[in-house]
């Protein structure tokens, strides 16, 4: 499916989010699915996530949406695949999930809904935004 140029921009910003707040990743393989990255990224339930990071201690699943696709039923299933990942995960796991600022607390309420139904309780989920990335203001860690 080819992704629009909002979907593109939002992926280089999730990969820029790791880099940033995981510096220490930054020379190792990430795999991103943002058009230019010439790793594959895994099918991890039935979709391929945006971005990919696992080593022996820790693994990094990233997820970037656009505001017309943060609760449709093909987002949500990809989401709960995700989590579920991370949960079944020996050691540190992170799901990073990037939204446009207007789409925040609805990704945030659907996110923990989730996390409630699939009982997640040793994944750390981080909800995003986009402005926070472009202006420069603390996103959460």
């Amino acid at each position: 499916m080819t992704e629009s140029k909002k979907h593109r921009d939002l992926v280089r910003l999730l990969k820029s989010y790791v880099v940033k707040n995981y510096p220490e990743l930054e020379q190792r393989l990430m795999r991103v699915d943002d058009g230019e990255s010439n790793e594959a990224v895994d099918i991890i339930g039935h979709s391929r996530p945006d971005f990919f990071y696992e080593d022996l201690s820790t693994l990094i699943i990233g997820e970037a949406k656009i505001e017309e696709d943060i609760v449709n039923e093909h987002s949500v299933a990809q989401y709960r695949d995700y989590i579920r990942e991370c949960e079944n995960y020996d050691g540190n796991a992170i799901f990073i999930l990037l939204v446009p600022y207007v789409g925040e607390s609805t990704a945030v309420n659907k996110i923990n809904r989730l996390k409630r139904e699939t009982k997640a309780s040793r994944t750390k989920v981080v909800v995003i935004n986009d402005l926070c990335m472009v202006g420069g203001d603390e996103c959460r860690k």
